[in-house]
């Protein structure tokens, strides 16, 4: 019986934990696609996916606003996307932001680009996708 007592405080605080790094590893996100002219002159779309550290940020993400140029190179096999990105602060101020620039949406298919930053601040990367 004594073993029995042991047993279930340690597993309901076993579980309280888990609750807790489960919250913690929580992301809201958002996913604008991004239409341009390859450097082949077809129309092709990128994903750029916008993760916001928390969920309680959701409001701020979908607020992403962002810039591109297109560049291009390797005899017109390759085209350079550069990409400022912004997502504002909100009222928890800054929180930690992630972006992935894919083939699909979600961040699926095949990354070209990821970049992390902050909120409240401009941000810019690149990706390299092959026309």
């Amino acid at each position: 019986m004594k073993r029995g007592l042991f047993v279930f405080p340690a597993v309901a605080v076993a579980l309280w934990l888990s609750t807790i790094s489960a919250a913690a590893a929580e992301w809201c996100s958002n996913d604008p696609a991004i239409h341009f002219v390859n450097a082949s002159g077809r129309l092709q779309t990128v994903y750029l996916t916008t993760y916001g550290e928390g969920v309680e940020h959701a409001n701020a993400v979908s607020a992403v606003a962002y810039t591109y140029i297109t560049q291009y190179g390797d005899h017109g096999r390759k085209t350079h996307l550069k990409l400022k990105v912004f997502v504002p602060d909100d009222s928890r101020h800054h929180f930690h932001v992630r972006w992935v620039v894919s083939t699909g949406p979600g961040g699926t298919g095949k990354i070209l680009g990821r970049h992390d930053g902050d909120s409240g601040q401009s941000n810019s990367f690149a990706a390299d996708v092959s026309s």
